[in-house]
């Protein structure tokens, strides 16, 4: 199965999500890019105003397209809730070459059902397989906050694990399977739980 995962991640955290799952996936990587520095406190304020107003931000032009795949993951976070305005552009740009797609969500919470249902209407069907993971707990949650491999890994494996089989139509590879038991870690209850079936 080729496989495009296409990715908005204005702080790397999703990158890094990207970059985990493709170790069980051969997956081709596209950046999802604003034609703006992200970084900068005035633009996101233009793009909150404007995805507010249902105005959709310039993008780069991707170089991939998803008609040559047989499933798109699409790689973002939340934006108080809501899907970003530069996925929601791709999204917009390309759904019409999108055999079927994946969801796979790195984000503050975790769980953004408004986001997921932004996306399903944008898209006019249902995923495949969705995934969502909530940050670290932290005494001082940020909105720039960056994690490591090492939380996917040690934390969230039992929910990457279970996204990877989804999208491989329930088969897990060989000598491979979710953990027998999940490491005590900040996401432990159940209003955290990361994995939301789609």
């Amino acid at each position: 199965m080729k496989i495009l995962y296409a990715y908005f991640s204005r702080t790397g955290n999703n990158a890094i999500l990207a970059k985990e799952i493709c170790k069980s996936l051969d997956c081709t990587l596209e950046r999802i890019e604003a034609d703006a520095d992200l970084l900068s406190m005035f633009t996101m304020m233009r793009l909150a105003i404007g995805a507010l107003l249902g105005i959709m931000p310039r993008i780069k032009e991707p170089k991939e397209n998803p008609s040559e795949y047989d499933l798109l993951i699409i790689g973002t976070p939340a934006w108080a809730g809501e899907f970003p305005s530069p996925a929601k552009a791709y999204l917009r740009k390309k759904k019409g070459n999108v055999k079927r797609y994946a969801i796979a969500s790195l984000s503050g919470s975790g769980n953004n059902p408004k986001m997921l249902g932004q996306i399903r209407q944008v898209m006019g069907a249902e995923p495949a397989a969705v995934m969502e993971i909530g940050m670290p707990k932290t005494e001082k949650p940020s909105m720039d906050a960056v994690i490591g491999a090492d939380y996917l890994q040690n934390e969230c494996g039992r929910e990457i694990e279970e996204f990877i089989t989804k999208i491989r139509g329930g088969e897990k590879r060989p000598g491979q399977g979710a953990p027998a038991e999940r490491r005590a870690g900040p996401k432990s209850n159940a209003r955290d739980k990361a994995v939301r079936k789609g």
